[in-house]
């Protein structure tokens, strides 16, 4: 049947059967009063006789149950107090220890407190001593645009990040409630397998992956340097006005980094202790760190690898197929982000 049945057609129902005592004579007359294409089930047939038989009516019973009280006062407190002590809790967790329904939890969660799953933010702590440093690179650094326009174009931004088996460092796996995002930030310990993933890239190229399975020091850095990235970037057609940019990691502050950096790109390379240096923890300001790394964990957890294999794979396929524009969008963005940090007088930048 596509419609509810009437409690009148139910008596009919029941009535013909009890006369007839034969499904299918009630089913022949219950087309020959809808029409042929119209069925009636056997198991409907006999529900409503079987009523009418033992309660003399074949009206639906009032079913017994407690009304939702996922409104009610009460429960919205109860709700709110454990999101509020712990929201990191799960709807599961939190529906055991105050024995709701998880339902009821979801339910006062969305609709009467007007919370949402939110994902905390991972920032890099930043010391007062670090602002007026960051504040200063900021400066310089637009300065250098103003008499150059090219100059965020022609530099090579690059940095390593670690890729774990499993992908349980992926902010995808953490969740908390609120009503609105305060900035939680949560510690993972990392135990799995893992590789050490080097990229670079400029407004319109990339280099890399380059995959590492040793900790990054300065001797596998500059092997890499020479072996990898050189040989690559001196068939760019900017190889002259090109900058290399890395961060303030131990593996490229080391003095035999430091002194080929200095013969193969003279004055034009940033860093610490280089020509211009990089304010330390200002992951904030890198398009590595603000763009590629969060993007790229995001496309390869996609698929859960579970062995080295299978995350080195997926790492290579999707770092080799980084969209043109994500290149152009993030490398414009670094403009607009030390804008932010002279503004906020160079504390962290949140875009």
């Amino acid at each position: 049947m596509n419609k509810r049945l009437t409690v009148q057609d139910r008596a009919l129902i029941a009535t013909r059967y009890e006369m007839w005592q034969s499904v299918v004579e009630v089913q022949r007359w219950w087309r020959s009063q809808r029409g042929k294409h119209v069925t009636l089930d056997a198991k409907t047939i006999k529900n409503c006789h079987q009523k009418l038989m033992a309660t003399g009516s074949v009206c639906d019973i009032e079913r017994s149950g407690r009304p939702s009280i996922s409104g009610s006062p009460e429960v919205v407190d109860v709700v709110r107090e454990m999101f509020t002590r712990s929201p990191e809790t799960s709807v599961r967790k939190a529906s055991l220890e105050i024995g709701l329904t998880r339902y009821t939890v979801h339910s006062v969660l969305r609709k009467e407190l007007h919370y949402r799953p939110r994902k905390p933010h991972l920032v890099q702590q930043i010391f007062p001593e670090d602002c007026d440093i960051r504040l200063e690179f900021s400066e310089i650094m637009l300065d250098w645009k103003d008499d150059w326009p090219e100059l965020f174009d022609n530099i090579l931004w690059s940095d390593e990040a670690v890729f774990h088996v499993g992908g349980f460092v992926n902010r995808h796996n953490c969740h908390y409630w609120g009503d609105k995002d305060p900035g939680m930030t949560m510690e993972k310990i990392q135990s799995q397998p893992k590789v050490v993933v080097w990229c670079g890239f400029t407004s319109t190229k990339f280099i890399g992956p380059y995959l590492l399975h040793d900790t990054m020091n300065g001797e596998r850095y500059l092997e890499m340097l020479q072996h990898f990235v050189w040989p690559t970037i001196t068939q760019w057609d900017n190889i002259d006005e090109l900058i290399f940019m890395h961060d303030g990691a131990p593996s490229h502050h080391s003095r035999i980094v430091r002194n080929w950096l200095d013969n193969n790109f003279p004055s034009k390379w940033i860093g610490r202790r280089g020509p211009t240096s990089w304010p330390p923890r200002s992951p904030d300001l890198t398009p590595c760190d603000f763009f590629l790394w969060g993007w790229a964990k995001e496309e390869v957890y996609k698929t859960n690898p579970k062995t080295l294999i299978e995350l080195e794979e997926r790492i290579c396929t999707v770092l080799n197929n980084v969209p043109d524009e994500f290149l152009k969008n993030s490398t414009n963005n670094v403009q607009v982000r030390l804008q932010k940090c002279i503004d906020n007088e160079g504390a962290y930048v949140k875009i």
